[in-house]
């Protein structure tokens, strides 16, 4: 009896943790996973924010796959005009970049899929003042309003990432036309639109 009494303890915590375990999200139907792999083209915006906001768009082509979307060019030219000043990335030959994102997806319902993404930092080099300076750009992780969507009805991806850390030579900037302002803060965002 006591063997009895020992055990139907254990075994109702491991029903709990069993029925605790369990979820109700929606699942990923195995068509969709499929479905999203491909070659995409679309666009990719460039927005600054800060005193002077400005939007570019520049063409662009991504693959994915069944863990990653590689666009190929993003926008980053104004980018770096803005911290090393106008006519630096033309004369550096850094005009675009490419993007690697890491994707998780979600189930949510059948006319979209919301997708949890890493991207991977921007890094690179500029010629600058007579020195070689290194740039590091990260993203912010991903909330609800700069997540990666995608459309099977519509065969389509939207996305849209945001600088959180600019970092040149190791150090953390704020910076406009190479002038240090520790109190002004600008920041970037990469919205784009992809499809089939």
């Amino acid at each position: 009896m006591k063997k009895v009494t020992f055990f139907l303890p254990l075994l109702m915590l491991f029903g709990f943790l069993l029925t605790a375990c369990e979820t109700n999200e929606p699942k990923v139907p195995d068509s969709v996973r499929q479905s999203i792999k491909g070659n995409y083209s679309g666009q990719v915006n460039f927005i600054s924010s800060g005193n002077n906001r400005d939007t570019l768009r520049t063409a662009a082509l991504a693959s994915v796959n069944d863990k990653e979307i590689v666009i190929d060019r993003v926008p980053v030219a104004p980018m770096i005009d803005t911290i090393f000043g106008s006519g630096t990335a033309s004369t550096a030959g850094i005009n675009t970049l490419p993007m690697k994102i890491k994707y998780t997806m979600y189930g949510a319902n059948q006319a979209y899929f919301p997708m949890q993404f890493e991207i991977e930092d921007f890094n690179f080099t500029v010629n600058y003042g007579g020195a070689v300076h290194n740039v590091v750009v990260a993203f912010e992780k991903p909330a609800f309003d700069n997540m990666v969507f995608y459309f099977p009805g519509k065969g389509q991806i939207e996305l849209e990432a945001r600088t959180a850390r600019i970092a040149l030579d190791g150090d953390d900037i704020q910076m406009l036309g190479n002038k240090i302002k520790p109190n002004r803060r600008f920041s970037f965002r990469f919205p784009a639109i992809f499809k089939k």
